[in-house]
């Protein structure tokens, strides 16, 4: 029996070597140290928040419009960019836009180069000169593919400003201005000796007319009509000039506004503040401004014409004859050459003159 046990106890520790050989030279490996799994927060993206002004009275369907390329900037930046939109003079004073972003005081300017001859003389063209283009379409293609933007961004940086891109609008019959005025108008020779509210190269092209201009911001030319300060008054486009309530100032509407078919607004930054922002932020500035200027254009087109059929309840309109629509336009093809006065805006006109040839505008 104790024989039997010894056997026992033999075969068992014969199994066993095996695993206990098995063992032998495997190392201790010390617990580790748990590990944090989560990613590191990120650092937040810098928001920078600007403040426009833009060229439109409160209830403006154009203030409207702006409103959506601020929106639409917001957008696109996923909210980097956050700019705050005012109407015309809620800054300052709607003739100094133009320093107020040079120096800082607004981040974005929203008016129109037709209000800075002064301090850049092919500002003139750079929102068409009368009877030029004759559809919004050309006077963009000017700006992006024939050179335009170039020249805007050179003579605007020279003040510290930067110009972003222009927001057009315009399209026959109406134009982008027309004219209300207290006496009817029939042709070009009707504006001897009156009184125009008007600026910039329209207002060259009413004073080779003989008439006496006066210079006056929207919200002031109600008034002037009303109190015959001035005989005619040009403001724009009929969905604009319903909100001033300007149907109601004066008896008479002239179309097309053929002293300024077009018009160039335009979208303008601080130098710095432009330049403080990065590519990204910059091409998609540069993108809202191109679907502004598209936007504009067709919404305006639209409300033109449903704001004139208004007017018409209040005013007579008087719609001048296709042979005084080509005197006008041969009268004011005089007057382009009195706007090249520097080498920016001689180089301004000719590029205009070379794609108005191609287009067949002219010979």
């Amino acid at each position: 029996m104790k024989f039997r046990y010894m056997v026992i106890l033999l075969i068992l520790a014969l199994a066993m070597l095996p695993l206990l050989s098995g063992c032998e030279g495997v190392e201790e490996v010390e617990a580790e140290e748990p590990v944090d799994n989560d990613d590191p927060v990120a650092e937040p993206e810098e928001v920078f928040k600007w403040q426009a002004q833009g060229i439109y009275t409160p209830g403006d369907p154009g203030l409207e419009v702006q409103q959506s390329f601020v929106d639409r900037v917001y957008e696109l930046s996923g909210g980097r960019l956050e700019i705050t939109l005012q109407p015309i003079g809620a800054v300052v004073d709607p003739m100094e836009t133009f320093d107020a972003v040079a120096e800082g005081v607004l981040e974005v300017g929203m008016k129109t180069p037709m209000w800075w001859p002064g301090k850049e003389p092919v500002c003139n063209l750079l929102t068409s000169l009368p009877g030029t283009f004759t559809h919004a379409y050309q006077l963009d293609a000017w700006f992006w593919e024939h050179g335009g933007i170039d020249i805007a961004r050179e003579a605007y940086g020279r003040h510290g400003v930067y110009f972003v891109g222009p927001a057009i609008f315009g399209v026959p019959p109406i134009g982008a201005e027309i004219v209300h005025s207290r006496v009817p108008i029939y042709s070009i020779d009707d504006y001897d000796g009156l009184k125009v509210r008007s600026g910039g190269a329209a207002a060259r092209w009413f004073e080779g007319l003989g008439a006496s201009i006066v210079t006056l911001p929207g919200p002031e030319i109600y008034p002037a009509l009303e109190r015959g300060v001035v005989d005619a008054a040009e403001w724009v486009s009929p969905n604009s000039n319903w909100a001033l309530g300007l149907h109601e100032a004066a008896d008479y509407v002239i179309i097309p506004g053929l002293h300024t078919l077009l018009m160039a607004s335009e979208v303008t930054v601080n130098m710095d503040a432009w330049n403080e922002l990065p590519p990204d932020l910059q091409a998609i500035m540069e993108v809202a401004t191109k679907e502004l200027s598209v936007t504009k254009a067709q919404r305006f087109e639209r409300l033109d014409e449903e704001y004139l059929e208004k007017m018409e309840e209040y005013v007579e309109i008087i719609q001048w004859s296709d042979e005084e629509i080509q005197r006008a336009t041969e009268y004011a093809a005089t007057l382009w050459d009195d706007f090249a006065t520097d080498e920016l805006s001689e180089k301004a006109l000719e590029s205009q003159k070379d794609y108005m040839r191609t287009i067949g505008i002219i010979d």
